[in-house]
């Protein structure tokens, strides 16, 4: 299955996952995503969809899976705002706006999976949500 991914700040270990995608007989495509900041996904979307002839032959994708994740470690009772917009941006808000932008290239009958950790539905004492 060709493939694109994201990555947040390593380019280097994304191409080396392109790299193998590509070593398997698939075509690959690594774009940089902060999903973290959800004013970015236009261009994001919009950058997706300039690539996506050039390096797959077509105009749309099949699957938006959704399985970016982040966890802080910290009591609840030191938890900054900071840190639980980060939370909330990146496990909630991101994910729907992400949605949003991107499905426009989704083809019909296409799926968006979304991809979550036991921490959902389990937490550390004392530690702030680390749902992954």
């Amino acid at each position: 299955m060709d493939v694109v991914l994201t990555y947040h700040r390593n380019e280097m270990a994304a191409a080396e996952v392109a790299a193998a995608v590509e070593a398997a007989g698939a075509r690959a495509l690594a774009l940089q995503l902060d999903v973290a900041d959800a004013g970015t996904f236009p261009a994001f979307a919009e950058e997706l969809r300039a690539r996506l002839e050039p390096t797959f032959g077509r105009s749309t994708i099949d699957h938006l899976v959704n399985n970016a994740g982040v966890g802080v470690h910290a009591p609840v009772l030191q938890l900054t705002e900071d840190q639980f917009d980060t939370l909330v941006n990146v496990h909630l808000r991101g994910p729907l706006s992400l949605t949003q932008a991107v499905a426009p290239l989704l083809r019909d009958g296409g799926s968006i999976p979304n991809v979550s950790s036991d921490l959902t539905g389990s937490s550390c004492p004392a530690s702030a949500p680390t749902a992954r």
